[in-house]
């Protein structure tokens, strides 16, 4: 019959005074530079006050569209890099999240409204993927379209002409026509100097 021995742990580096130092002071120095790092700006839900986490790169922090991707990549799945150790699994991981993700988003749209469908088709076709700067830029190409067709329906007469502008439309006008009747004319035999073989 065997005696299982419990095994001991041996003091080592990471149970030294020293280590132990060195990560207190690492700590130390963390907090006091923690202030100044830039904070999430978005609202949060439970205080509706700024949210105080650290941001990332762009300005949210990680609960707050930290980790979405800019510009091209707005709103584009992140898959693991393939050089990660555990590559597969975290790719298992991601994938299983976006199937639940599209089941819950087809039983939300399921029990939409007619009201509610048509508002939330509207928004994905105005929040499409890609730049903020294009999105931005498409935003104002609809409002000034809408803005135009307002003013066109609004409008009862076209504005007057003025007596010159009048004048130069009519000269086109005589001119068109005298083009016309030069294009009626019989066209003449083209004209050749050429005596043949025997000239």
């Amino acid at each position: 019959m065997s005696v299982s021995r419990r095994r001991t742990r041996q003091p080592g580096w990471p149970q030294s005074a020293q280590f132990r130092a060195i990560g207190r002071a690492a700590i130390a120095a963390w907090n006091a530079r923690r202030p100044e790092l830039p904070k999430c700006g978005a609202r949060a839900k439970s205080t509706g006050e700024p949210c105080q986490q650290l941001a990332l790169e762009n300005g949210r922090c990680a609960w707050h569209g930290g980790k979405t991707g800019r510009k091209d990549q707005w709103h584009v799945p992140q898959w693991p890099s393939k050089s990660s150790p555990k590559a597969s699994e975290k790719l298992n991981s991601k994938l299983r999240d976006r199937e639940r993700q599209a089941r819950k988003r087809a039983k939300r749209v399921a029990a939409m409204t007619p009201e509610e469908r048509q508002r939330y088709e509207e928004w994905k076709r105005t929040h499409k993927p890609g730049p903020a700067g294009l999105r931005a830029s498409e935003r104002a190409r609809r409002a000034q379209s809408r803005n135009a067709r307002e003013r066109f329906a609004t409008m009862e007469e076209p504005f007057p002409q003025s007596a010159e502008a009048q004048a130069l439309l009519d000269e086109i006008e005589h001119f068109k026509h005298m083009l016309g009747e030069l294009n009626r004319l019989p066209k003449p035999a083209p004209e050749t100097d050429e005596l043949g073989v025997f000239g």
